[in-house]
C-alpha cells in the first residue's frame, strides 16, 4: 500500500504541464580544432532531452529543438564538449578542441547530479564502453579487471561463475567484500556475471565509504554502478543495427609438474602393455590393466627410497581431462531515436564450454529493452526491461552464488574429478571401460584404472555425475521526470529484480565416484532459490546558481522490500535405476526451506556547490532503517562533507594545466544477515538444538573513510591522480561463542573493528596524436594495508571449505594465515636441541632446511619441526596473503584503420596456500618427488618429502610466492566501411582478441589467480580450483 501511495503521488507532481510552444530547426557544422576538418558522427544533443542526432560525413548536422529549450550540447570522443545557448539562433557552427584529459567526462554516481571529472570532490572512477569493448570480457563481472587502481577481482574458471569483487581494503570479517551493485538505476542482489558487456554503456566505481555515504546501510564495501546503452545513440530520427560476433577457443595455459616416475621395484619385464609391473606383485593372466582382485603381492619400495624409476609408459593425465573448449558471442541490437522516442533492443547469445571434459560449461542468453519517451511536454518516461537466462554445467570444485554461499564444494564427492585427475599415475588409460568380470554397473570409463591410486577416475565422475546451476532473471526499471520550473524537477523511480536459481545434482545407480557407499546406490539433490527485489524512489532534484555560486542538490525517499525463498531436498540410494524423481529417494532423505523478508526506509539529502569554478563543496546526510536492524537499534545515520579546490584556476603554475586537492570524509554500512537478531536452532533426526541466541540489539556495521587526493594535468598530455584513504569499520559483525549456560553456542554481534589504508596513483598520457596515428597510455597501482585493531571476543579462526587457518586476533594483519613451519637455521636448531645433543650433529641442506648430519640423501633425510619456546610445536605466522602491490598498464594504439589494445597485470608479492599440492604429497604425486636425471648426490628420498606433507595440516613449505605478470586483454582490429558498393553498411571492425594470453610467475599451480570460499579477495588457497585459462577468439563487428 505505502508503494502505491508513493507512487501515486509521483504521477500526481510528474502530471503537471507547461503551455505548448513551437519548435525550432537548428542546423550548423561542427569541426575539430585539431584539422578544421568536419567531425562525421559527432553527437547533438538538447540539454534535457532525448533529442539527439549525429553528424554527416562533413560534420553537417540539422536537429529540431522542442520548445522551451535553450541549449545545444555537442561532443565527440576525445574531444571537450561544448554546450552553446541557442537564443534563436538557427545556424550554430562549432569548433571541438581535444579533451585530453577528459575533463568534461561525466560522473552521475555517488553526487548530487551529473557532474563533469573536474568538479569532484570525492573519488569515483569510470570505465567507458570505449574500454570495456576493446577485448569485451565473458561478462560483465570481469570487465573492469585491471583497469581501476584499487579494484581486486579473482575470477573462477568455472564458466559463469561469480566473480570475488573487493573495492580497496576489507570491511567485513566474515562473508564476502562484495560492494552494492546498481544496474540502470536497480539495486541488484545477483551478481554480475549475469550480465553481458556488449550493453554496457559505463561503469561508474565508487570506492570508498566517502563517496558512496549517498548510498547509505548497503555501501560500506563501496558501489559499482552499471548504465546500459539506449536508442538515443542511433542520432535524431536515425536507426542503427549493430551485429557482433566472436568465435574461438579455450586451453589450458600452464600444467602442474607430477612425478612421472616412481620409488618402486620393476620386474625384469615391467614394460607391459597397459601396466607397469612391478616386483613382489602378481598378475592374473591376460592382465591389461587397472584394478583386478586377483592381484596379489605388493610393491616393494626400492632401496634407496628415490622416486627415479620408470613406468611402462607416461600418459598425460591432465591432456584428457583439460580439453581445448569452445566459445563463441552472437549480439544483435537495434537502436531507434526520434524526436519523441527512443528504444534499444538487444540479444546476445553466449557460449562458454570451459576447458574439462565432458562438461557444456554456461550458455547464456540476455534480452534486453531499454526506450525512452516524451508523452506530453517536458514530462519524460524511460523504462529498462532486462531477461537474462543461463545455464551451468558444472565441473567440480566448489560454485559460489553472488550471496557468497558455496552451493557445492566437492564434498559431496571425494574432493573433485581434478583430485581425482592428479592422483592417477601416468601408466594408466583413463578411456578404460570395465572389465567384464567385474560388478560395476556403469561400466563406461572404468572407476579404477589405476590398481595403485587412492582416487577414482576422473572420467567417470564426469561422464555419469550431473551438476547443473540454471538461472532466470528478470530486471526492470521505470523512471518518470518532470521538471516544475528550470531549476527544479521531480523524479520518480520503481526497481525489480526477480532472480530464480536452481541447483541440481544426480548420480545414477551404481555411481563409483564417491567413497559414500550409498551415493553408490544413486543420489539425488535439488535446490530451488526464488528472490524479488522491488525499489520505490521520489527525488526533488534542483540545479540553480546564484551569481558565481552553483548549486546542485537532491532529496530523496527510498522504499526496499525484497523476499527470498529456498526449498530443497537431497537424498540417495535410488529405488529405481534410471529414475530422475526426488520420489525414488530410499535413503538420507533430507527436506528443508527457508524464507527470508526485508523491507527499508531511507531518506537523504544532498548538496554540491561551487564558487567561481575552483571551491568545490558537497555535503550529505542520510537516514536509512531496516527490518535487518534489530529492534534496539532499528534507524542509523551516515554522512558526508568533502571539499576540493582547483589551484590552477587561482595560480598560473608553468606546464601545469589543471591542478586540484579534495579531501572528503563520510560514513557508510553493511547491514547484518536476517537471523542475526533471531535465536536459531539446529534439527537434527527431528531434534531441535539451540544454535544461535538473538541480538535485539544487532545494528549495521559502519564504515568511515577519510580521503585526501590530488588531480593534476601538465605539459598538455599528462593527467595523474593520486589518492590516499584511511577506513575504519566499527560494529564489524563476529560470531561470538556463549557459555554453555546459555543454551547457545554462540551469538552474532557488533564485535570487531576493521581498519585499512589504500594508496592509489594512476597517470595517463596521450603519447601520440597526429592524423593518423594516436598512442594512449595509462598506468595504474595500488597498495592496501589491512588489519583487525579490536576484538570484543576470543581470537578465532576462518577459511574456505574447512581449512580454518586464518587467524582473526586483535592487532594482527587481516587475511594473514596461521600453520606450522621447520627450522631452516642453525640459530633456530640451537634454541630447540634436545638434551645432550649438540649442534655439530645438524646441516642445513640443499633446500634449505636443517637435517640430522648424515642422512643427506638417504631415506633417514627429513626436515625437523620447528617447536615453540615451551617445546611443543610451533605454530604462528607463515603467509600473508596481501600483495605487496598492484600494478596495471593499459594502452591503445591506432594506426589508420588498424588498432590494438593491450592490458597487462602485475601482482608483486602476497602469498598462495597450495592446498593442492599439499594433497598430491599424500600419494607422492607432486613433481618434488620426481629423482630422475638428478646426480645421485642431489637426490631425495620419498620419505623427505612426504614429511612435509603433515597430515594436512597447514605448513610453510606450502607456502608460495603469488607475483605474476599477466597479458591479460590483447584487441587488435582493422576497420572499415561499406563503401558504394556496399553503403548499407555504415561501419564495421574484424579482429583478432586473445584473453589470458601469458602469465609469467614463479607459482607451481595452475594460475596464481585463485582463491577459495566466500571471501575470495583474501582466503587465496588452492584447493583443487577449476583452472583460469586462456582464450584466443576471433570478432566481426557490423553497423548497418
Amino acid at each position: 500500500m505505502e508503494i502505491r501511495r508513493l507512487l501515486f503521488s509521483g504521477i500526481l507532481l510528474i502530471g503537471l504541464q507547461g503551455p505548448a510552444m513551437a519548435q525550432l530547426t537548428v542546423s550548423g557544422t561542427v569541426t575539430s580544432a585539431e584539422d578544421n576538418l568536419g567531425l562525421p558522427g559527432a553527437s547533438v544533443i538538447v540539454k534535457g532531452t532525448q533529442v539527439a542526432t549525429a553528424t554527416d560525413g562533413e560534420g553537417k548536422y540539422t536537429i529540431n529543438v522542442p520548445a522551451g529549450y535553450n541549449t545545444l550540447v555537442f561532443s565527440f570522443v576525445g574531444l571537450k564538449t561544448q554546450e552553446v545557448a541557442i537564443n534563436g539562433q538557427t545556424k550554430i557552427d562549432v569548433v571541438l578542441s581535444p579533451d585530453i584529459f577528459k575533463l568534461e567526462e561525466v560522473v552521475v554516481s555517488g553526487v548530487a547530479s551529473a557532474t563533469p571529472k573536474r568538479k569532484l570532490s570525492v573519488s569515483v572512477a569510470k570505465v567507458g564502453s570505449e574500454d570495456i569493448e576493446a577485448v569485451p570480457a565473458a561478462s560483465a563481472a570481469t570487465a573492469l579487471q585491471g583497469k581501476v587502481a584499487g579494484v581486486t577481482i579473482v575470477a573462477g574458471g568455472d564458466p559463469g561463475e561469480s566473480a570475488g569483487i573487493r573495492l580497496r581494503s576489507s570491511t567485513s570479517i566474515m562473508g564476502s567484500q562484495e560492494p552494492l551493485i546498481i544496474v540502470d538505476g536497480v539495486i541488484i542482489d545477483g551478481d554480475l556475471s549475469d550480465y553481458n558487456v556488449n550493453d554496457i554503456e559505463s561503469i561508474e566505481v565508487v570506492k570508498g565509504a566517502a563517496a558512496s555515504a549517498l548510498y547509505g546501510s548497503r555501501a560500506g564495501s563501496g558501489v559499482i554502478v552499471v548504465r546500459t546503452k539506449r536508442g538515443a545513440s542511433a542520432g535524431e530520427n536515425q536507426s542503427q543495427i549493430r551485429v557482433r560476433n566472436e568465435i574461438g577457443f579455450s586451453q589450458l595455459s600452464h600444467k602442474i609438474k607430477l612425478a612421472e616416475h616412481h620409488p618402486y621395484q620393476l620386474a625384469s619385464d615391467y614394460q607391459q602393455p597397459g601396466y607397469t609391473k612391478y616386483a613382489g606383485v602378481t598378475y592374473p593372466d591376460g592382465y591389461h590393466g587397472g584394478y583386478d582382485k586377483q592381484i596379489s603381492g605388493s610393491r616393494i619400495l626400492d632401496y634407496d627410497h628415490y622416486a627415479d624409476n620408470p613406468y611402462s609408459f607416461v600418459n598425460d593425465v591432465q591432456d584428457e581431462i583439460f580439453r581445448p573448449g569452445l566459445y563463441y558471442t552472437n549480439y544483435v541490437s537495434v537502436a531507434n531515436n526520434s524526436n519523441a522516442s527512443s528504444v534499444l533492443f538487444s540479444f546476445e547469445n553466449n557460449k562458454n564450454s570451459g576447458i574439462v571434459f565432458n562438461k557444456k560449461g554456461q550458455q547464456r542468453q540476455n534480452f534486453r529493452i531499454n526506450a525512452d519517451l516524451t508523452l506530453i511536454e517536458k514530462m519524460k518516461f524511460s523504462g529498462s526491461l532486462a531477461y537474462t537466462k543461463a545455464q551451468n554445467d558444472l565441473a567440480g570444485g566448489e560454485w559460489i552464488l553472488s550471496n557468497g554461499e558455496v552451493v557445492e564444494n566437492g564434498s559431496e564427492n571425494t574432493l573433485s574429478a581434478f583430485s581425482d585427475a592428479l592422483f592417477m599415475n601416468p601408466d594408466v588409460d583413463l578411456n578404460m571401460d570395465a572389465p567384464a568380470s567385474d560388478s560395476t554397473i556403469l561400466k563406461k570409463y572404468f572407476i579404477k584404472p589405476d590398481n595403485w591410486a587412492i582416487s577414482g577416475n576422473p572420467k567417470h565422475t564426469l561422464y555419469y555425475e550431473t551438476r547443473t546451476v540454471k538461472k532466470n532473471n528478470i530486471l526492470a526499471a521505470i523512471n518518470a521526470n518532470y521538471p516544475l520550473f528550470s531549476w527544479l524537477v521531480v523524479d520518480a523511480d520503481y526497481g525489480l529484480e526477480n532472480r530464480s536459481t536452481e541447483y541440481n545434482r544426480f548420480v545414477p545407480v551404481g555411481f563409483q565416484g564417491s567413497q559414500r557407499e550409498n551415493e553408490k546406490n544413486g543420489s539425488q539433490r535439488e535446490q530451488q532459490r526464488n528472490g524479488l527485489s522491488q525499489t520505490f524512489q521520489t527525488t526533488l532534484n534542483f540545479n540553480k546558481s546564484f551569481g558565481q555560486w552553483v548549486t546542485k542538490g537532491k532529496l530523496s525517499y527510498l522504499f526496499e522490500k525484497s523476499y527470498e525463498k529456498v526449498t530443497f531436498a537431497a537424498g540417495d540410494s535410488m529405488l529405481a535405476s534410471g529414475v530422475t524423481s526426488l520420489s525414488a529417494l530410499g535413503k538420507n532423505i533430507s527436506i528443508g526451506s527457508n524464507y527470508v523478508e526485508e523491507r527499508a526506509k531511507n531518506y537523504f539529502a544532498i548538496l554540491d556547490a561551487d564558487y567561481k569554478d575552483r571551491y568545490i563543496f558537497s555535503v550529505l546526510f542520510r537516514y536509512d532503517g531496516s527490518s535487518l536492524f534489530g529492534p534496539e537499534n532499528r534507524w542509523n545515520p551516515y554522512y558526508r562533507y568533502s571539499v576540493a579546490y582547483r589551484l590552477s584556476q587561482d595560480f598560473n603554475i608553468p606546464h601545469v594545466d589543471e591542478l586540484k586537492l579534495r579531501y572528503s570524509v563520510g560514513t557508510s554500512g553493511q547491514r547484518p544477515g536476517f537471523d542475526f537478531q533471531y535465536e536459531t536452532f539446529l534439527i537434527v533426526n527431528g531434534q531441535y538444538y539451540p544454535y544461535s541466541a538473538s541480538n535485539k540489539a544487532i545494528k549495521p556495521s559502519e564504515t568511515k573513510e577519510t580521503e585526501m587526493g590530488l588531480n593534476i594535468q601538465f605539459l598538455g598530455k599528462f593527467e595523474a591522480e593520486v589518492t590516499y584513504s584511511h577506513n575504519q569499520t566499527t560494529g564489524a559483525f563476529i560470531p561470538v561463542p556463549l557459555s554453555a549456560a546459555s543454551g547457545f553456542r554462540y551469538q552474532w554481534r557488533n564485535a570487531a573493528t576493521l581498519e585499512g589504508n589504500s594508496f592509489e596513483w594512476s597517470l595517463s598520457t596521450q603519447a601520440i596524436k597526429t592524423r593518423d596515428l594516436e598512442w594512449r597510455i595509462n598506468l595504474s597501482f595500488d597498495r592496501i594495508r589491512q588489519k583487525v585493531t579490536h576484538l570484543e571476543a576470543p581470537a578465532f579462526f576462518v577459511g574456505p571449505s574447512n581449512f580454518d587457518y586464518f587467524y582473526i586476533k586483535e592487532g594482527e594483519t587481516f587475511g594473514v594465515m596461521y600453520g606450522y613451519d621447520w627450522v631452516r637455521s642453525l640459530d633456530q636448531m640451537k634454541k630447540q636441541l634436545p638434551a645432550g645433543d649438540n649442534i655439530d650433529n645438524y646441516v642445513v641442506n640443499s633446500d634449505g632446511y636443517v637435517i640430522r648430519k648424515g642422512t643427506e640423501g638417504t631415506y633417514l633425510e627429513k626436515p625437523i619441526p620447528l617447536l615453540d619456546a615451551n617445546g611443543q610445536p610451533f605454530f604462528g605466522k607463515i603467509a600473508d596473503m596481501n600483495p605487496d602491490f598492484n600494478m596495471s598498464l593499459q594502452t591503445t594504439l591506432q594506426w589508420k584503420k588498424w588498432s590494438m589494445a593491450m592490458l597487462w597485470n602485475w601482482k608483486q608479492g602476497g602469498k598462495i596456500y597450495n592446498y593442492t599440492k599439499q594433497n598430491l604429497f599424500l600419494d607422492k604425486r607432486a613433481g618434488e618427488f620426481d629423482q630422475a636425471g638428478k646426480p645421485d648426490y642431489q637426490k631425495k628420498s620419498i620419505d623427505y618429502y612426504y614429511t612435509f606433507y603433515n597430515a594436512f595440516k597447514a605448513n610453510s613449505y606450502f607456502v608460495e610466492d603469488g607475483t605474476y605478470l599477466k597479458l591479460r586483454e590483447l584487441g587488435i582490429y582493422y576497420q572499415f566501411t561499406g563503401g558504394e558498393k556496399l553503403s548499407f553498411i555504415k561501419g564495421g571492425k574484424i579482429g583478432i582478441l586473445g584473453r589470458n594470453l601469458l602469465t609469467f610467475t614463479r607459482y607451481s599451480g595452475w594460475d596464481p589467480e585463485v582463491a577459495s570460499g566466500a571471501d575470495r579477495t583474501n582466503y587465496i588457497v588452492d584447493i583443487f580450483n577449476y583452472p583460469n585459462y586462456r582464450s584466443v577468439t576471433f570478432s566481426l563487428e557490423l553497423k548497418f
